[in-house]
């Protein structure tokens, strides 16, 4: 993997990480304003789903998710990601963890920050309807 796509990858389990730490902070760095995902066909936006996180995390959950045999295609500042998910959920302090894997897919937007050049990441849904997704949610101009 190129230097890019490292940073790309490593971007994503950024993100990852600071959602498994409930780090609210660090997460509102990566994320675009208008950051978006689809858990479960359900579309959130990105306080909905530090909201839910925060909440799953005060009940003693834990989630780990990594990126496995990424597919990455960039062109300007758009970068798509398609990879597996494998990852894990403990529901409970104590209890074993239980393994899961997904297929996922990730649209990456590059964005200056205050003259720093940063990824800011908006995950494209799986399990999602056609009719839920509108073209204007891959279009790069908006960013």
């Amino acid at each position: 993997m190129n230097t890019e796509a490292q940073e790309i990858v490593a971007t994503i389990e950024r993100v990852f990480a600071t959602l498994g730490e409930d780090d609210q902070v660090g997460l509102k760095e990566i994320l675009c304003d208008d950051f978006h995902a689809f858990e479960n066909g359900v579309r959130v936006t990105s306080r909905e789903l530090l909201d839910l996180m925060s909440r799953y995390h005060a009940e003693g959950r834990r989630y780990r998710w990594s990126v496995h045999s990424p597919q990455i295609e960039v062109e300007g500042n758009l970068a798509v990601v398609v990879y597996v998910n494998h990852g894990s959920i403990t529901e409970a302090p104590g209890s074993d963890p239980i393994p899961m894997s997904w297929l996922e897919t990730v649209v990456l937007l590059v964005k200056n920050r205050d003259g720093a050049s940063r990824f800011c990441t908006r995950p494209v849904g799986c399990k999602v309807a056609p009719e839920q997704l509108s073209i204007e949610d891959l279009n790069p101009s908006r960013v």
